[in-house]
């Protein structure tokens, strides 16, 4: 309480005390549910398990060095020492 103000009397005290329960009620109700804020749907919320369909740019170009490299060393290197091998004979 600050020096300004005037000091409370107990029957606003107990009127206040008496309007929070009620006021708390109207304020749930008008609660937005975290699925809503979120994006997800009230279903998605439950199921913890999300399978998602789409793959991003960034999996994409993983996945696609990977398999040149894994290429490149199980295909791609043999074939050029067997070719070297026999032109060394």
């Amino acid at each position: 309480m600050s020096s300004f103000e005037k000091p409370r009397k107990p029957a606003e005290d107990t009127k206040e005390r008496d309007a929070i329960p009620a006021q708390l009620a109207a304020q749930e109700k008008l609660e937005i549910s975290p699925a809503l804020l979120s994006g997800k749907s009230e279903s998605r919320m439950v199921n913890t398990f999300d399978p998602r369909t789409e793959v991003s740019a960034d999996a994409k170009h993983v996945a696609d060095k990977i398999v040149r490299h894994l290429w490149t060393i199980f295909v791609l290197l043999p074939v050029v020492s067997i070719i070297l091998y026999e032109m060394a004979k």
